[in-house]
């Protein structure tokens, strides 16, 4: 689906990080928009093009283990 609308699947991510200018955060995510932002900043036509930092996003989903909850 996100193939025909561009990304706009993904538009939940924009609330969570909204001066990101990719939405599709996850391999599966495409997001057609980021391809064309990412493309305009190649040709110079874009610039301060913000991304959200993928390690801290996935260092963040990791589940903490809380040492009460392993005894």
């Amino acid at each position: 689906m996100a193939l025909l609308t561009f990304g706009e699947g993904w538009h939940n991510n924009h609330h969570a990080h909204p001066v990101s200018a990719r939405h599709g955060l996850r391999w599966y995510e495409v997001d057609m928009n980021w391809y064309g932002i990412w493309a305009l900043k190649k040709l110079g036509l874009a610039r301060q093009v913000y991304r959200v930092d993928l390690s801290a996003l996935s260092r963040k989903a990791e589940p903490e283990v809380n040492a009460r909850s392993a005894c």
